[in-house]
């Protein structure tokens, strides 16, 4: 007497084929909400390419830096500034050096050409969280917190964009497995953000105080220190003022 073998058949939950003997129902999809997505060749990859931006790479014996062919306070930030925020994507050498340097150059030389400018940077901003590269993210923050320290007022102007920008940091809140902090390059140590903020420092609007345990911070934690520049989930929402006022304490 032949034996036969039972084959398994795979099938989604709540369909006919889950019904039959052989069916073995499998789990649901993964939602993949954590996994990077990446992103297509930046605009701004497209106009240093083509020799539009006026940049160009400066080598030195501590690490590679850009220099400006043309002074940064005369550039027109309306056309500039968005443009060298769509290059926040950017992992490969030299775009992220030169979106990530450009940009902190344009804000410590700004002013007040900075505020009209904001809407204009919101979508950059979304497009860089939304890769959920580590790298990007870190670099997107840091620019932030630069930002909301660059000119008056900036803080609040952010306030009406802050459903779109924090959606990403919700979604890595909690999260636990170990995540890897990007240092900041060629950027003066009062302007970095503390990376071992203790996540019970985000629940006011006090000043965030440092972790004395800085190498075991869990990921989630170190997504709260990367958000300590914006609240992610803050009590009763406060006034825009206060909440301005919060963004660019830099204590």
């Amino acid at each position: 007497m032949s034996m036969r073998r039972k084959t398994e058949l795979n099938a989604e939950g709540f369909t006919v084929k889950a019904t039959l003997k052989n069916a073995v129902v499998v789990g649901p999809r993964a939602s993949r909400v954590f996994h990077e997505c990446p992103a297509k060749p930046s605009t701004f990859r497209k106009y240093y390419e083509r020799g539009e931006l006026p940049i160009a790479v400066k080598h030195e014996n501590r690490g590679n830096s850009i220099a400006w062919k043309v002074d940064v306070e005369t550039l027109d930030y309306h056309h500039y500034l968005p443009l060298f925020f769509d290059g926040l994507t950017e992992t490969a050498f030299p775009y992220e050096l030169f979106a990530r340097q450009g940009i902190h150059d344009m804000l410590d030389r700004g002013g007040p050409k900075i505020l009209p400018v904001i809407p204009q940077l919101i979508m950059p901003i979304r497009n860089a969280l939304n890769t959920r590269n580590h790298q990007v993210m870190c670099t997107t923050v840091k620019v932030l917190q630069h930002l909301v320290m660059s000119a008056d007022k900036v803080g609040e102007a952010l306030v009406p964009y802050f459903r779109q920008i924090l959606t990403v940091f919700n979604l890595f809140k909690n999260k636990r497995s170990a995540v890897k902090l990007c240092p900041l390059v060629n950027r003066p140590p009062q302007s970095v953000p503390c990376a071992c903020l203790h996540p019970c420092s985000l629940s006011s609007f006090s000043s965030p105080q440092p972790s004395s345990s800085c190498p075991s911070l869990s990921a989630k934690q170190n997504w709260l220190s990367l958000g300590a520049i914006i609240h992610l989930h803050p009590p009763p929402p406060p006034t825009p003022d206060a909440l301005a006022a919060w963004l660019v304490s830099d204590k």
